[in-house]
């Protein structure tokens, strides 16, 4: 009944809530070289719906970064990280 009402009601869990009850966010980090080579390169957005659509299928997000610089992209890493 109570996943009938949900249906019914439009109601979505809170990913948010969820992942404080689960202790895991179901957050698939992706690191890609700097802009420049990520946006020529046809090959990247082959990648990235393979994995989105992967993603999905199992209820996963995703999450990107890229930098221009080594640096750039590791601050990325972490700010992703430590989100």
């Amino acid at each position: 009944r109570v996943r009938e009402a949900m249906k019914k009601l439009g109601y979505h869990p809170n990913l948010i809530a969820r992942s404080l009850a689960s202790q895991s966010t179901k957050v698939l980090g992706l690191v890609f070289p700097s802009s420049d080579i990520f946006f020529q390169n046809p090959f990247f957005s082959t990648v990235i719906q393979g994995l989105s659509e992967g993603a999905h299928e199992k209820q996963y997000a995703l999450q990107m970064s890229t930098g221009k610089t080594e640096e750039e992209i590791f601050e990325g890493v972490v700010h992703m990280v430590q989100g």
